[in-house]
């Protein structure tokens, strides 16, 4: 997945405005040749009631505004974004109960200092089947 480093920037200052809650987003951009990125969209996390809870996300009717603002553009939303307080960046069993075959899940895990470690990760089937993708920021 090929992501601007402003795109990168602003999604991990949203992890990080949002910790220790979990923040959640949308990665909008073209699928082919690769993955890539064209800008984020922050979204509410409307699912988070305390702090150690591991759901997030987003109103079906905010995901459809921002899926309005792609129509007519070459452009499309490929995947989305969400953060993991004091934990790694990989998927879990909730990541999997709610996530979309082919859709790309950039992962921001945020530790209290602060510090920021992300991976991305492409769903592959209805299981928990999930592919690590390279990140490669412009």
């Amino acid at each position: 997945m090929r992501i601007p480093k402003s795109s990168l920037d602003e999604i991990i200052l949203h992890a990080r405005e949002s910790y220790p809650q979990k923040c959640c987003g949308l990665l909008i951009g073209k699928r082919e040749p690769i993955l890539a990125v064209n800008r984020s969209y922050r979204a509410t996390n409307n699912n988070h009631v305390r702090a150690d809870d591991d759901h997030h996300g987003i109103d079906p009717m905010e995901l459809h505004q921002i899926n309005k603002t792609t129509w007519g553009k070459t452009e499309e939303i490929i995947g989305f974004y969400h953060s993991h307080a004091d934990q790694p960046p990989l998927p879990t069993d909730s990541d999997s109960q709610r996530a979309w075959p082919s859709y790309c899940y950039l992962i921001i895990g945020v530790k209290r200092d602060g510090e920021i470690e992300h991976r991305a990760w492409v769903r592959q089937s209805s299981d928990d089947d999930w592919r690590e993708e390279a990140v490669e920021i412009e």
